[in-house]
């Protein structure tokens, strides 16, 4: 028994060895592994919006996906700390622009009456009983798009940068980056990963921007957007759905609901962006 005891405990050493992990960073932690993305989905939320995976990374978007389930009490800690709220919104479609999000339901079956009436809790409404302002996705093949396969728990919580390559950020080895109990922490890391690898530029005071004008703001019926040379301008919501779009330079925004819209002009140079009060 001893002998067989010796084995395992060799056995078990040459395995840890040979493992690979990741390297060490300057300051002791363990430096993230990225890993290349397989064919990336496209689904279409429960808020009616199709994502497509490819199309956002070659827009030079970086992307968090949030793998979960309503049955896990873990997820929902998460999902209730509002953390995943608090980087949206300070580099999705009403910050910077720079970030694209989405939650993804993974058990097969799970309706969308499941996810509001959760026995944790509405899996559609923030932790101030807001609507979740990104993609909520009820598909249990989405997961399949990331290489790495199954990590064999939840949640699992990606980051994909433009280039196609993604990497683990929470409940993983080396678990450095989303952290419900620092938020500050959390943020200044985000914030690090999306300057490293955005493909757009943060803000929107640049030089298309200063071209762009855009009035009257708030609005109330019409708005008018002046521009040397306009491609398209498309009208967004809170939630990333373009509820609007025009290349004649004028929208028609009498239909919408009074709320802050994110308005993205693309002229031959570029893009720039606006926040737009609708009244």
């Amino acid at each position: 028994m001893k002998r067989l005891v010796l084995v395992f405990m060799a056995l078990a050493t040459v395995l840890s060895a040979t493992a690979q992990t990741p390297a060490d960073t300057p300051d002791g932690s363990k430096a993230l592994t990225w890993h290349e993305v397989r064919t990336p989905f496209t689904a279409t939320s429960i808020q009616g919006q199709t994502v497509d995976l490819q199309k956002w990374i070659d827009s030079g978007f970086c992307v968090i996906v949030d793998f979960s389930a309503t049955w896990c009490y873990p997820c929902w800690l998460l999902h209730n700390s509002g953390l995943l709220e608090d980087i949206y919104a300070q580099w999705g479609p009403q910050g910077t622009n720079q970030l694209r999000m989405a939650w993804v339901e993974t058990q097969p079956g799970t309706t969308v009456n499941s996810l509001r009436n959760g026995s944790y809790g509405d899996w559609t409404r923030t932790r101030d009983g807001e609507e979740v302002p990104y993609p909520i996705l009820l598909s249990s093949t989405a997961s399949r798009s990331f290489s790495a396969g199954d990590p064999g728990y939840i949640p699992y919580v990606v980051f994909l940068a433009p280039n196609g390559q993604y990497t683990s950020i929470y409940n993983d080895v080396p678990d450095i980056v989303l952290d419900p109990d620092d938020k500050s922490g959390t943020m200044t890391r985000i914030g690090e990963m999306i300057d490293a690898h955005a493909g757009r530029p943060a803000g929107i005071e640049d030089a298309v921007a200063q071209e762009v004008a855009v009035y009257p703001n708030p609005a109330t019926d019409r708005l008018h957007i002046d521009v040397p040379s306009l491609v398209q301008a498309d009208l967004y919501d809170m939630a990333g759905r373009c509820v609007l779009t025009t290349r004649e330079g004028e929208l028609n925004v009498a239909g919408l609901r009074p709320a802050v819209y994110t308005l993205v002009v693309t002229t031959p140079k570029g893009k720039a962006t606006r926040k737009i009060v609708k009244q």
